[in-house]
């Protein structure tokens, strides 16, 4: 629905539809961003949980302040709850992206272990390039899988069983209130 000055309004509690089920709870609202660039990103170098923790770029640093004052600008657009809580993966490049969410909403920023990213074992620190031409046929096989683990790292299955869980907490943690959650 449309309001004054072209908003679009965003339901509240309650859905408009009487076929709707009935909500008992206020919904979460939760953001989640990708922290900002590294050199690694920079290089088309793989970069996880299990090897080098790489700081933002310059070009990363000035995408996490971008990013915090732009979910700010959303938020008020939609008519959203400020945001009430930051969490942030382990990882110097979240930790470090999450501090300018931290300055700009005036929020503590809170380390969630479970929001770090998938390790990629022995892939961790090799171009793109370079593995999928000396790894073709087991890249392959691992993106076409949920079960399949890097060598020495982790499958996504196993991200997914991880974050979900942390996902829900901080979702129920939140009811009616918005949580931004700073990640990969």
């Amino acid at each position: 629905e449309t309001g004054s000055k072209g908003l679009i309004s965003l339901a509240g509690a309650q859905p408009k539809s009487i076929r709707a089920p009935r909500q008992t709870t206020e919904p979460s609202t939760i953001v989640v961003v990708r922290h900002g660039h590294t050199a690694m990103t920079e290089g088309n170098l793989i970069s996880g949980s299990n090897g080098e923790d790489p700081e933002l770029s310059s070009l990363g640093v000035e995408e996490a302040k971008a990013a915090a004052r732009e979910t700010k600008v959303l938020l008020a657009r939609f008519g959203l709850s400020s945001q009430t809580a930051l969490y942030h993966s382990p990882q110097l490049r979240t930790q470090q992206s999450a501090s300018h969410f931290s300055k700009e909403f005036e929020i503590e920023a809170l380390p969630e272990p479970n929001f770090r990213e998938i390790g990629f074992g022995s892939w961790e620190g090799t171009g793109m390039d370079e593995l999928e031409s000396s790894s073709a046929t087991e890249v392959e096989a691992w993106r076409g899988s949920v079960t399949l683990r890097p060598p020495g790292g982790e499958s996504v299955a196993e991200l997914e069983e991880r974050v979900l869980s942390s996902l829900e907490k901080v979702i129920s943690d939140h009811s009616g209130e918005c949580a931004v959650i700073v990640t990969h």
